[in-house]
């Protein structure tokens, strides 16, 4: 009997002593005992260090270099106007102007409607810059004097 309550005081002392250590951050005592010889521990290496990474930050939608214009005053009516229809020269565009012609023909007798894609085909093209938009525009102006010009983009 007391064989057991001296093994019971041995290991309650051992126990205290590692939990001592633990919370005092101290490494853990190693307690030896009878039996084949101990294997070589290999402890972890520290993580490399991370160098900081420079980044830079790109917007893909691009800048944007915004101008106001003054939007041009709204017709109340259609009656005796010059109507213009553009089209870019996409396929269906025209097929849809015509329609909107006939429509307009039916519906606005006194309006006049020109089909810049037959008398200019020149016309019926799309610009690839703001450039280009602005001197069709011009030009269609200066040579037709639309009050108000339709246009159709299609494909």
């Amino acid at each position: 009997m007391r064989r057991k309550t001296l093994i019971f005081i041995v290991s309650l002392v051992v126990s205290m002593a590692l939990l001592l250590a633990a919370c005092a951050g101290e490494s853990t005592p190693t307690v030896q005992t009878p039996g084949p010889t101990p294997t070589a521990v290999r402890t972890p290496e520290p993580a490399p260090t991370m160098s900081p990474e420079n980044w830079t930050l790109i917007n893909p939608e691009g800048v944007y270099d915004i101008v106001r214009v003054e939007i041009a005053s709204r017709l109340t009516t259609l009656d005796g106007k010059t109507i213009a229809l553009r089209w870019n020269g996409k396929p269906g565009g025209d097929i849809f102007l015509d329609g909107i012609a006939q429509r307009l023909a039916g519906e606005v007798p006194t309006a006049s409607i020109i089909k810049l894609y037959e008398v200019d085909p020149e016309t019926a093209t799309y610009a690839s810059s703001v450039g280009e938009a602005t001197k069709a525009a011009r030009s269609i102006a200066e040579t037709y004097h639309p009050d108000i010009v339709i246009a159709s983009q299609a494909d």
